[in-house]
This record gives structure tokens, sequence and C-alpha cells, in this order.
């Protein structure tokens, strides 16, 4: 990588050719403004703290003072030291960006060459990625490929998206998409799920598992019936019947309420307002008679056993999620079965 060896050679070659061409500016235009000799000295004193900073490897204090000296005298070539500040402090994404700010405002540059390849060399430099896990102790795949040790550990990896897998007994795995970009570091950590806490958050829906013989689920008795009654089916058929026909019932008066008062004072507002209602208290009544007839089926269905106690036959696995969804223009109840 092409980097700054020697300073008094850094100073020698950028300082002449800065405040050289700073010069015949000023020689050329006359000016008095802001590419003046006091601006000229002032980049010569602000350029000198920043060589002698670099050459005492404090980069950040380098940096600020070529700044400076650029800021006083804007030529191209300041921004070297600029670049060479960064990448001796490992910022090489800055240090590209500024090389290639340098390329652009020195169109004629002719060291174009050794510092395209110096950016090209810098954009080929590896990255870190740095994988913690909680627990710690995880293996660790990158793109396929097993890596030495467990987690906390510290990967070198060429620019590019990797796929990583984490791995833990006792627990899921962990699986995610990461996109190394040259010269940078990337701390990744990953809280993996232990598997005994996995099954229990899946092992219930909205109400409970249907069939595992918990809450209402049980059978009559109090026991584990291995499924749901009949009965109890029928329960909750009836039970959403009624609710969804009184509030039917009460939005169909709310409906004949606005449209009498729409009749008296004619407004958008009321008609909307009539619409929306009439239109909740049809979905009501809609979702009452829906579940009725679900659960006179339930009840005069046919059935092996001798009393409604009977247990209709459930996947124990199976999950029963019931959402209500209301919006302006419409409500509805949805029903989600997961096994």
């Amino acid at each position: 990588m092409h980097s700054v060896k020697s300073t008094s050679l850094f100073v020698a070659t950028l300082a002449l050719l800065v405040f050289g061409s700073a010069e015949a500016t000023l020689a050329q235009s006359g000016a008095s403004g802001e590419q003046s000799a006091d601006n000229t000295a002032a980049a010569r004193a602000a350029y000198g703290r920043g060589t002698a900073e670099f050459d005492a490897g404090n980069y950040a204090e380098s940096e600020a003072a070529f700044w400076e000296a650029y800021e006083f005298v804007p030529n191209p070539i300041v921004l070297i030291g600029v670049a060479q500040s960064r990448q001796r402090r490992g910022e090489l994404q800055g240090a590209v960006d500024i090389l290639q700010r340098y390329l652009a405002e020195q169109p004629d540059a002719q060291d174009r060459a050794r510092w395209e390849s110096a950016i090209e060399e810098m954009m080929q430099t590896p990255g870190t990625l740095v994988v913690s896990t909680i627990p710690a102790g995880a293996n660790l795949d990158v793109g396929g490929e097993r890596h030495d040790g467990v987690t906390p550990a510290e990967v070198s990896l060429a620019p590019g998206e990797y796929t990583i897998t984490v791995s833990h007994e006792g627990h899921l795995d962990s699986r995610e998409t990461v996109v190394i970009t040259y010269g940078a570091r990337y701390d990744h950590e990953v809280a993996m799920v232990s598997e005994d806490a996995a099954d229990a958050n899946g092992a219930f829906g909205v109400g409970g598992r249907v069939g595992d013989g918990s809450g209402t689920d049980a059978g009559a008795d109090g026991g584990d019936s291995g499924g749901v009654s009949r009965g109890s089916l029928v329960w909750i058929a009836s039970g959403v019947s009624g609710a969804a026909l009184v509030t039917g019932t009460v939005l169909g008066f709310l409906a004949l309420s606005e449209q009498s008062e729409f009749d008296q004072t004619p407004s958008h507002d009321g008609a909307d307002r009539g619409e929306r209602l009439a239109l909740m208290s049809d979905i009501s009544l809609g979702i009452a008679a829906a579940a009725a007839v679900t659960g006179l089926v339930l009840y005069f269905g046919d059935d092996d056993e001798s009393d409604d106690s009977a247990a209709v036959d459930v996947d124990p696995g199976l999950r029963v999620h019931v959402v209500p969804a209301l919006s302006p223009t419409s409500a509805s109840v949805h029903a989600h079965i997961a096994f």
C-alpha cells in the first residue's frame, strides 16, 4: 500500500508544490482577497504543523492542520496530506474519498496513476467481522465455511456479502446476511433463542393451544379430553352469534338515527357516518347469521358418541387465532389456524 515513509520527502515535495502553486496564482491574478499573501503565510504555517504532527504519529491532529491549510489556500495537493493521515488511522474509506476528490480537482495530475493504484489497493483491503453471541461459545459459519473456534470470534473477510450462521447446543440456529466493506470493522452480536423458550412461545395461540387440556380447552370433567367438546363449540358459536346480533341491531338503530338527522340537515359528514353505520350493521348481522348456522350444524350434526360432551378430535399441535378487525368502512373477524 502506498504510504509516506519519509517525512522530509513528504514535506519537501508537497510544500513546494502547494505553496509554489499558490504564489504563482497570486502573481498571475494579483488578488488580495481569499488568496492573499496573508492567507498563503497562514496556509504555510498550518501545513508545517500538519507535517510535524504527521511525523509524530498524531494523525488526527495532522489531518486537522492540513484541512486548515486547505481552507486558506484550496490547492488540491493538500488533500494528499489529509488522505495520508486518514490512511494511517485505518480510515481507508475516508482516505479513498479524499484521493478521489484530489483526482477530480486535479484532472491533469502527473501522479494520477500512483493514486489510482493506491485507491484500488485500499479498496481490496479485507474488512473485519467480530461476532459475539449470548451465550458465548457458539459455532460460526461464514459464507458456507466453518470458522475455527467459537464465539466471540474475529474474522478477516474480503469486501462482499456473506451469510453468517451461528449454532449453539440447546439453541436455535441464527442466520443473517452481512455486507463487508473494505477496511471496515463490524461488531455483530447475536442473542440466541433457547429451544425450550422457542417451544414455550410457539405452543400457544390466542387463548392457548387447542386440545392441550388446559384452560377452556379441557373436557367437561376438568380432565384432558384431548380435544374440544361439541357442546363447548356450540356454546361458543351461540355466544358469537348473540354478540354480533346485538351489535348489528344497535348499529342499525344508530344508522336510522343518523339518516333521520341527515334528512333534516343534509351534510357530507352525516351521509358518510350513516353509510358506515349501516355497513357495519349489515356485517355484524351477517356474522351473527353465520355463527348461528355453525352452531346449529354442530348441535344437530351426527356424532358417534352418546352425549354432547363427546370430544371433537383436534390435532394437539393445532393453534387457533381469532382476530376482530374494524375500519371506517368495514368490520370482520379473521380466524387463523396453524398446525
